[in-house]
């Protein structure tokens, strides 16, 4: 038997379980995606739609195979009941069924049979399948996704917001969009994000999103990813004069102007507005809280505090293991240059040495405490600045991904290295004494 509309679409039989009808759904729509195939994803919606509703008609296995039946199927004889004459079959194909029934009642008069064999009963089983009662009667829309196994992908939650049925609130469906959204790992969120993007400016410039609900749902928006202040990020997945009206709407909505309009233009933020999240979350794979630090500087549009005693006890290992490579060079040379300047030998021969000594030892200590308070900082900043040059040949995303887990991972080589440069300032500091 062959299938027909919708449940073709769908790729499953003809069934009354309308959970079964989402999940497939579901499934389907994860390789038909309303930004790369509008038409097939029209499609889908409709066929969904038109199954959910053909659904309440189906109540059987048995009538979901009629439903899904060809002609030349439809085209065989029709099934006769079977009958229980004595406990033996009886054959009624050739007799009528008014004729053939006799129906067993303890109330009914007594029979003066003409025949024996009129005294045989014929009981026939009429007994067939009771429908189901449909679990989801008087189910709200929405409430169609309360029993789902699955959490909703961002692709249903966009196309809930389009429904328009009086009970729903715009607003509510684009706050799950959002929280969705929220709750994405990094790598998912910018691609993810985009999308959104394109649908909302969609959706507002059709007028499937009236301008009453607009506002709301705008300032809902910026209130959980502040884009007035990072317009780069809409420019990323739009065109420019698309990002300009998303800009303006938002502007609008909530009552102040964007970076678009002039006036003080956003913080820029190295290691944040330069990388991808995806190499972000790449590169520090094994440091949740790295990966966290990186989510709030886009969310806050600043750098959050973060301190580490043993960047100000020992900056140059330090800088060395997190492969902060100018800041580990430049410490290591003032922690060489001021045990020379401290030795009495030096002092005696050279008196300005007192005080220049006294200079690099506040130089390093501005150091210290910069690499104690700035260290995530300052990793992100390095690993932007790290792959810059491969972004600038064009590499391919595959290899900046490569080079920024290897960034990301520890380098106790150097390490080693920078508490050999702590010895030797502490020898030479002996040895010149």
């Amino acid at each position: 038997m062959t299938r027909r509309y919708p449940w073709t679409i769908l790729d499953i039989d003809a069934t009354s379980d309308q959970k079964q009808i989402r999940k497939a759904y579901a499934r389907k729509l994860k390789v038909t995606r309303p930004d790369e195939d509008p038409a097939g994803f029209q499609a889908l919606v409709e066929a969904r739609d038109a199954a959910l509703e053909e659904s309440h008609w189906v109540t059987s296995e048995e009538e979901g195979a009629a439903l899904n039946a060809s002609p030349e199927d439809a085209a065989v004889a029709p099934v006769v009941p079977s009958v229980e004459a004595d406990g033996l079959a009886a054959d009624l194909s050739g007799l009528d069924l008014a004729e053939a029934v006799t129906v067993e009642a303890k109330d009914a008069p007594a029979l003066t049979p003409s025949h024996p064999s009129d005294a045989e009963r014929v009981v026939v089983d009429l007994s067939y399948p009771t429908p189901a009662p449909d679990a989801s009667a008087g189910e709200s829309p929405a409430d169609a996704y309360d029993d789902f196994d699955e959490e909703p992908e961002i692709w249903e939650l966009l196309e809930e917001t389009r429904k328009t049925q009086p009970w729903r609130r715009p607003l509510d469906a684009w706050e799950r969009v959002f929280d969705a959204l929220e709750n994405l790992p990094l790598g998912e969120f910018d691609d993810a994000l985009g999308v959104a993007l394109r649908d909302l400016l969609d959706q507002i410039q059709s007028n499937d999103l009236k301008p009453h609900d607009q506002p709301a749902v705008l300032r809902e928006l910026d209130h959980r990813f502040d884009l007035l202040s990072n317009d780069r990020r809409m420019l990323r997945h739009m065109r420019p004069e698309d990002a300009e009206y998303l800009i303006d709407a938002l502007s609008d909505a909530t009552d102040r102007r964007g970076p678009a309009e002039g006036g003080a233009q956003p913080q820029t933020l190295d290691g944040v507005d330069d990388l991808d999240p995806t190499l972000v979350a790449r590169a520090f794979a094994s440091d949740p809280k790295m990966i966290a630090y990186f989510e709030r500087a886009i969310r806050e549009r600043g750098y959050p505090w973060a301190f580490s005693v043993v960047g100000l006890l020992f900056p140059v290992p330090f800088a060395f293991y997190y492969r902060l490579g100018k800041l580990a060079a430049f410490a290591a040379v003032l922690s060489i240059l001021s045990a020379v300047l401290r030795a009495p030998s030096i002092r005696e021969n050279f008196p300005s040495a007192a005080g220049l000594s006294g200079v690099v030892s506040v130089i390093y200590i501005v150091v210290a405490l910069s690499t104690a308070f700035n260290w995530r900082k300052l990793r992100l900043a390095a690993l932007s600045e790290h792959l810059a040059p491969l972004k600038a040949k064009g590499a391919p995303f595959d290899e900046l991904k490569e080079a920024a887990a290897a960034f990301g991972s520890p380098d106790r080589t150097k390490m080693a290295l920078g508490i050999f440069i702590l010895l030797a300032a502490v020898f030479l500091r002996l040895v010149l004494q």
